[in-house]
């Protein structure tokens, strides 16, 4: 999971069998909605925002497919889970998956 982080290049990984997903790129603040953290009341120290990751000649196979019971993100199980409400410039290249989750549209390309 790529939690709010900026500038980091995920490449040439095989991912499979995880119940959940295979790669999230999430926007911090979404993920910790409705717990005790609160990213409006007490905003974190730093740039929650996901921005300019790129994931590059990965595989992804047969991710997503059991997420945990009770889980309020079990909608967004995929191979690859990209949760931001605009692009941030994350983008996508030469990975093999099945399943995407966004909901901002089709996985953003690599230049």
């Amino acid at each position: 999971m790529n939690l709010g982080s900026d500038d980091t290049r995920i490449e040439l990984n095989r991912v499979e069998n995880n119940g959940f997903f295979g790669l999230a790129i999430v926007n911090f603040c979404l993920v910790v909605a409705g717990t005790p953290f609160s990213c409006t009341a007490d905003p974190p120290a730093f740039d929650p925002l996901p921005e300019n990751n790129a994931a590059v000649d990965n595989v992804f196979v047969n991710n997503g497919t059991n997420p945990p019971a009770g889980q309020p993100f079990a909608f967004a199980a995929a191979d690859i889970t990209l949760v931001t409400f605009v692009d941030r410039n994350n983008c996508f290249s030469g990975n093999t998956f099945g399943t995407f989750f966004s909901v901002i549209g089709a996985p953003p390309a690599c230049p």
